[in-house]
This record gives structure tokens, sequence and C-alpha cells, in this order.
């Protein structure tokens, strides 16, 4: 018998068990809807907390009686549980997980993942598989399809796969969902008809559309729909407001036309989530890479002149040109990907910081969806779900850039002092050459013939006089054959006037990183200072300054025991600080982002400066005794540690970047910035690393070396390895930062971590699908932004109506995004209490469906609503109209009632609308 015949039978017969994946507003109605038809139904759900209440008769959403499911548990007709595996003793299964909403513009479907992941582990021959949730157009075919041929099954032939959309209204009792018409769309007609077959059971008019794209546009286009039209209608109550017309009676009067026209009410919402600014991104822009942080990133985009915005308290920038390092997760490796949107906002919501066992951090609001990867696959979940045990995944290796992009192999200095105070102070010789032969070019200058006649007889052209003249045409010199001078006598320096990024240069800036600071008297002195028995490192160094002519002194200390080498210079001062723009001490100190371009055995080079400069190496070999439960044992100890600590931020996650880059995979202590590297194999990796001492620690370790030991804290693939999370704890951050990524959708931030992008409403996944074919839509964005506004619009009429806020009790009835619905996501209410809060209002809620109030800053109990506690108040503001309010109570004592949802259509003298 075909698998659509059998699956008739048994709907027809009603023996067909149907599970419901997800037991919130959309899945448990339909779950009762189902088992009072004689279905046996299993619903399953990962919150144990909402299993528990329905089997103790304890109501938590407002359309569903719980004695009525408590009876059908007692009948044996529904079966509350947190079993996945009851999913492979069900004929069909249906899917209604959330996708939550959010303000930026790409979808998050973690929980449609998540639950596609569950129900393909437990799949089976027969099944009937139907997904609700509301996503982009696409959803079901490219997430949920292929999870479910994992095992080798086939639709059709084994499984049918169809969409059909959730059209709940939650708290509507007109229209509860037996009574909605049902959309369907299969993968093949046969899911089609099989799914209008069991939805028919219990819903009278199905229609059916011939794929499940189609099922998925038509949702959102219903939201879409309504979407732009509140938009719509939003704009006319301020434009109403200002013209002194009541929005709402011309509403009234509009809806009586009987054909063209549905009428939509105005309100505070329609009804993102980000990274703390110190976090790490290497960005990438014309081939050129550099690290920088998404603070410093934002800024200096949202300054040049990129394209930006601002909505609704959230500043946005459309970067031209930026590519940020990714991570595919379909091929499993890192790539850079265009950079679509960045934004930044203030923090309205918890903050935490996910640390992971070999102390990796990142800070990031609850919400934003993370990478977690099991057996080589990747779901994604919200950081406050994160547990302990779950896995996070990292970069190991960098795309190289293109060596023909390479083009900073030398760095100019004679430009780079173009426009600086040190042009005055310079002078320029020609290297083997002498300024006689071209007196002619100079005497063409606006100079006194006494002032060539010093310059020919002390053979040096200043350098204001050298630009103008080369700018002017009449010297033509190769700048790689001159020296730049300063200082006179004694105190007289000469620096190469063009620098090669080769090998020496990586391992002086590395020394520079590790051990040098630039400090300023008559002139700006650059200083390395090294343990006076760190010869080699030393003699390394003196000998790079000897190839380039650099005069230096060195000093020993024997107090510190130390040896310091100084070179006063001002022109290579502003090389290393201006240029490469390295820093000054060990609290700015940077890797310059040059640096990020080269090949790895420049790289490497750089690493060697700054390992052999701030590296520490420790060993312990030998027997090692030690007592355990009371016995008495002695091993050979044979371990080895390389460590390095930097008191710079961005230093150390350069660094970090870099090593794992060269395949060396740090793990991290407690102390903040304090990396070690273990394990034979890593070690080995570092073998070229180091001189002196340090050197010969570890040729002793890997001459007495005994057996592997690997380093346990991570787990490493061939582009990428992964780390356990250890604890999710509170943090504090003042704005947040967030960034749409193109086409991967992820981006690699803080210590390698891979993480998703930033996520948005239902309404814009039209929107975001549609970039993925080059179309803008403009008519939906601009609904989004007029909506976002809605809630200062709102602060500013009770701002006006009061005659300022400041000071003033304001009373705000229902924090919910929707009318009797227990859900505070992207509620506007709780945007305007917490602007009324940062207008310094004293601000008090009620809310029948949310006793307390504990989402970020705001920490609040709703009040108890009696003549007594409303008549205080200045203003009562109607933010979300619950059916359990005593409105009447309100309008009899309230001094003012700012009325958002037209609760009181007949008005009153102490009543105010939007």
């Amino acid at each position: 018998m075909q698998i659509a015949d059998l699956l008739s039978k048994k709907i027809k017969e009603r023996t067909a068990k149907i599970a419901i994946v997800g037991l919130g507003y959309v899945g448990l109605p339909l779950a009762q809807a189902f088992a009072e038809k004689g279905f046996y139904v299993y619903g399953y759900d990962l919150d144990a907390g909402k299993v528990d209440k329905l089997k103790k008769g304890i109501k938590y959403i407002t359309d569903v009686d719980p004695k009525d499911i408590l009876a059908l548990i007692k009948k044996d007709k529904f079966f509350p549980t947190c079993d996945a595996a009851m999913i492979s003793l069900c004929d069909a299964v249906i899917i209604c997980v959330p996708t939550p909403l959010r303000k930026v513009t790409v979808p998050d479907i973690s929980y449609v993942v998540a639950a596609s992941k569950a129900v393909g582990k437990y799949v089976k021959r027969g099944q009937l598989v139907i997904l609700e949730s509301t996503s982009y157009p696409g959803t079901t075919r490219e997430i949920l399809l292929p999870e479910l041929k994992k095992g080798g099954l086939k639709e059709e032939r084994d499984f049918l796969l169809c969409f059909s959309p959730e059209r709940v209204n939650p708290g509507d009792k007109k229209f509860p969902v037996t009574s909605i018409p049902k959309v369907v769309g299969g993968l093949s007609p046969a899911a089609t008809e099989a799914a209008a077959l069991l939805y028919g059971t219990i819903i009278k008019n199905i229609f059916r559309v011939s794929s499940p794209e189609a099922a998925e546009t038509c949702k959102l286009l219903e939201n879409t729909f309504r979407l732009v039209n509140i938009a719509l209608v939003n704009e006319f109550a301020m434009v109403c407001h200002k013209m002194k017309i009541d929005i709402w009676e011309v509403i009234a009067a509009a809806k009586t036309k009987p054909f063209g026209f549905m009428p939509f009410y105005p309100g505070p919402g329609a009804g993102g989530h980000c990274l703390a600014g110190k976090e790490s991104l290497l960005v990438q822009t014309n081939n050129s890479q550099s690290m920088t942080t998404f603070k410093d990133l934002f800024e200096a985009k949202y300054s040049n002149g990129c394209p930006k915005h601002s909505i609704n308290g959230v500043d946005y920038v459309r970067p031209i040109g930026l590519n940020v390092l990714s991570f595919d997760v379909a091929r499993q490796q890192p790539v850079f990907k265009e950079v679509g949107m960045l934004s930044r906002r203030r923090v309205s919501g918890p903050v935490l910081k996910v640390v992971t066992n070999d102390n990796r951090e990142v800070y990031l609001t609850d919400k934003h969806p993370m990478l977690v990867e099991s057996d080589r696959q990747f779901v994604t979940k919200w950081a406050s779900d994160l547990r302990p045990g779950d896995v996070l995944p990292f970069v190991t290796t960098v795309p190289q850039t293109d060596s023909k992009a390479q083009k900073d192999d030398a760095i100019d200095l004679v430009d780079a002092l173009s426009g600086t105070n040190l042009v005055e102070k310079t002078r320029v010789r020609i290297d083997g050459e002498n300024w006689q032969k071209y007196r002619q070019a100079i005497g063409s200058l606006k100079i006194s013939k006494e002032k060539i006649r010093d310059f020919i007889r002390g053979n040096y052209l200043p350098l204001n006089y050298f630009l103008e003249a080369e700018r002017a045409g009449f010297i033509k010199i190769k700048h790689d054959n001159l020296w730049l001078c300063s200082g006179v006598g004694n105190a007289s320096r000469q620096i190469s006037a063009v620098f090669t990024i080769d090998n020496n240069l990586c391992r002086l800036v590395g020394y520079y990183l590790a051990e040098g600071c630039i400090t300023k008297d008559k002139s700006a002195r650059v200083r390395f200072t090294f343990h006076r028995e760190e010869t080699e490192t030393i003699a390394d160094l003196l000998s790079i300054l000897d190839g380039w002519k650099i005069k230096y002194s060195v000093y020993h200390s024997k107090r510190w025991k130390s040896a310091c080498i100084k070179v006063s210079s001002n022109i290579f001062a502003f090389f290393l600080q201006d240029i490469l723009e390295c820093g000054i001490n060990s609290y700015t100190m940077r890797i310059p982002d040059i640096i990020f371009s080269q090949d790895k055995i420049k790289q490497r080079e750089l690493l060697k400066g700054m390992f052999r400069g701030d590296g520490g190496v420790h060993i312990k070999l030998g027997k090692r005794s030690y007592v355990k439960n009371g016995k008495s044992y002695c091993h050979q100890s044979n371990n080895a540690t390389v460590n390095y600590y930097s008191i710079s931020d961005n230093l150390f996650q350069q660094l970090v970047h870099l090593l794992q880059a060269h395949e060396i995979i740090p793990a991290f202590t407690s102390k903040q910035n304090n990396l070690r590297i273990t394990g034979h194999d890593q070690l080995s990796k570092m073998s070229d690393i180091f001189l002196d001492s340090k050197k010969r620690k570890l040729e002793k370790f890997f001459l007495a070396h005994i057996k592997d030991e690997p380093n346990r804290s991570f787990k490493r693939y061939k582009d990428f390895a992964v780390c356990s999370v250890k604890r999710v704890e509170p943090a504090k951050a003042d704005y947040v930062y967030s960034m749409e990524v193109e086409d991967t959708n992820t981006f690699v931030t803080s210590y390698g971590i891979a993480v998703h992008n930033c996520l948005p409403c239902d309404p814009v996944y039209l929107s975001w699908k549609a970039k993925k074919f080059g179309f803008k839509t403009k008519m939906i964005d601009t609904a989004v932004y007029i909506n976002h506004f809605m809630p200062d619009y709102v602060v500013e009429r009770l701002s006006e109506l009061l005659n300022g806020i400041k000071g003033k009790k304001i009373l705000v009835i229902g924090t919910t995004y929707k009318k009797d619905v227990r859900d505070l996501r992207e509620s506007p209410a709780i945007e305007i209490i917490d602007k009324l809060k940062k207008a310094k209002a004293k601000v008090a809620y009620f809310d029948p469906l949310i006793p307390y109030l504990k989402i970020g800053d705001l920490n609040m109990k709703s009040i108890a609503l009696t003549k007594a506690t409303v008549r205080p108040y200045a203003c009562v503001v109607i933010a979300t109209a619950h059916s359990d309010v005593d409105y009447d109570l309100i309008a009899q004592n309230a001094r003012l009632v700012f009325d958002t949802r037209n609760i009181f259509p007949q008005k009153q003298a102490n009543i105010k609308t939007i």
C-alpha cells in the first residue's frame, strides 16, 4: 500500500497518532482540537515547566482552558512530554515552534532548525511532516527536508512533507483555530492531499497551493499586509494630531465604505540582538586585512560618509566594499563575506558573558543566536539557552589575501612625512651621490644662492624643498635611494626613506610590541628593554638596526638586570607610532594592519619577536611524587607550557587570531589576556620561535619527550575547532552592536568564535529573502521604520500633554506585545516604559499577565489596580489593551488617560488619544 493511502486510512479511522512539536499559542490549541476529534496526540516541548503545568491543570495560554486539557490527558488522548523519542511513534508530525521577533533584517530560524534536527532524528517511514512556523520562502525545502533525508529516506516514497502557515490570533475568541481556513502546500501532490485530509478533520475550509514556497509566502503576505497598513495608519495618526483631527473618528467614518477599505488602528507597535563593542572582527577592504573592534569599526564607518540612518534609537550604517571574516556553515570553512549593515543601540535587555572550558569569552545580548556544533552539524541557540557542554566553533585558518594584492611591500616615509610638522626638521641625503649633481634643479626653486651653497656643502636638502622640487618635476629620484636625516652633530640620525616589509621588519615590530615604548624629551626615543641574559635576542635586534644603519645606544642596568636599546630619532618613532600605528606603550600596543595582509612567513617573524620578548617557557621534567587517596605515587613528568600576557585587549585578540591562523591553538587562563600553549603537537609548531634560555628549555622538553599529551581543551577539524561552554553569566555593556553579513549570515569575533548574524521581525523575512535575489523591498522597509518610531511618538505626546514628563508619575497599562498574550518580545510598551524612565519620569505598570517585569534595566512589580492606586498618577497610558482590565475604574478615577488603543471611543474630558 502506498504511503499516502495508508495515512489516509488511519486519518479517516481516527487511528493516526499525531505529534505536535511546540506547545505554545499555536501548538497547544491545535493539539487540543485534534485530541477532541478522537486522535491520539503527543505534545512535545523542551520547556519542562509547560509540560508540568499541563499535567497539573495550570493555565499558561489564554485560549486554552486547562480543565479541558486535563480531561483529555485523563482520557489518554493527549500526552504532553519532553521526550522527543515519541516522534517515532506517530503518523503525523506538526512543527509549531516560534520564530522570534527581531528588529534587524535576518530571520531567526534557530527553533525551526533545532526542531528539524529533532524530527529528523526520529522520522520513520510512512510519516507526514508539516511545518507551521512562520519563516522565509524556502525554509521547508532548504532546512527541514535535508534533515529528514539524512537517514536515507526519500520524500513521497518514504515520507510526505508539507508547509501550512499558522493563522492563530492569540486571545481572539471570535476566530479559534478550528474556524480559520487552512492553507496547505506540499512538496508533492500526495503530501498536499494528506495534509488537507488531516486538517480537514478539525477545520472546514482547506485551500491547496502548489508548493511549500507558495504557502510560506502566503503567510508573509498576510503579515506584511498588516505591517504596511498599520504603518500607514500610524503615519495618518501623527498627521491628524498635528492638524487637530481625531484619527479614530476618521477611521470610523472610512470603514463605513462597504468595499475597498479595511480598518487598521494606530498604536505604539506592529507587534536585534547584538554583541558588546569590545568584541573583535577581522575585516577586509580592497584585499587589505585588519583587526578592529565592533565599536571602532562602527564609529569609523558612521563618521566617514557611509549611508546611515537611525530608527527608534538604533543607528544603522550600510558600509560599502567592506568584508568580514565569516564562517561558511555549509562548507565548514572560514571565508570573507560582504557586510550589508552595521548597527548600534543602547542596551535595553540582558547582556551575557559566555565562557568556554578553555576560557574564551564573548559578550552579547541574551537573545543573540549562537552556532552550536554536534557531530559536525550546526544549530543555532540563543545565548540565554546555552548550557554547559554546548559546543561552540572557532576558526583556525584564514583565507589568504591574493599575493598580487600585497602591494604594500614597502612603506615610503617621504610620502608619509609630507604635511606633518617633521617636514621642517628633516633633511634628505642621496645614497652614494652628492647634491652637487642637482644644483641646477635646486636653483629652479625660490631659494637664495647662499642657502643652496650651504645645502651643497653639507650634502643635504631640506625635505620641504625636496618635496617642492619633486612636485614641480625638477627632481626625479627613487625614494629607496634616499636617507632621511634629523638632529645635528653627535645627535644627528639618519634612516632609510623606504622600509621594505620583510622578515627583519616584521621581527623588529614584534620586539617593539613586546618590549618597546616611545618616550619624548627633546626628541622622541624608541626603547627596547630585555633581560640582559637574553643575549641572542638582543644581538638579533641590534643586527637589524645595524643593517638599517640606525644609530642606537645600549644601557645595562645592574639593579634590574636589564639591557635597554635606545634609538633617539623622531623619524623612527614616527614610523612606529604614526605610520604602523603600533602604539607607544604596553597599554596601547597593537599589531599593524599591514601585517594581516602579509604571507604567513612574515607573520611568523612577527610572532618570533613578540614571544622572544614577552613569551614565557616553563617546563617540568623528572620524577614527581604525590599522594592520592592515602597512597603514594611517583610518575615521570615531562610537561612544557608557553605563555603570553598583554595588558592591551586589542593586541591580545590580534595575537590569538595570528596564532590560530598558524594552527597554534592556545588555551586561556582565568586571568584576563593570558594565554598558554601546551601539548607536544602544539609546542612543536613553536620550535623555531624562541632564542636564548627559552629555546633551550623547549629543546630539553622535546629531547625528553615520552608520549604525546594532546591538548584536550578543544577538538580540531580541518578549518575550525570546537570548545565547550563552561558557564553563561550576567554582564554589563552600555551599547551593543550588530552586523548583517551577506550569504553566510555568520561572522567571526573574539577568540575566533563564529556566531550567527543578529536577527528580525517576521514580515521582514521576505525583505531579507528578496535581497538574495537582488531586490530591495522599499515598502516593507519604510513600514518597519514608521512602526519602530511609534514608541518615541507616544513619549513625545505624553510630554506635550503633561507639559514635560520629568518627575511626573505615569502608570502604564499592559506591557506585552499583543492583547491577551503573555509575551514581552519586542513589546512597544517595554520601550515606552524604558524611554519614560530615561526621561526621569516616575513609572509604574499594571498587567494582569505579567506580575513581575524583569528585562534589561527594568525590575518592576505590577501594582494592584484600584481607585486608590490610580488617582495619584498624572497620567495613565493604555499601551496594551488586555481584556481583563477594569477600564471603567481607570476612566472614572484617573486624572488623565492617554488611550493609544481606542478603548474609550466615547471621549471624556480626561481622556486623550493617540
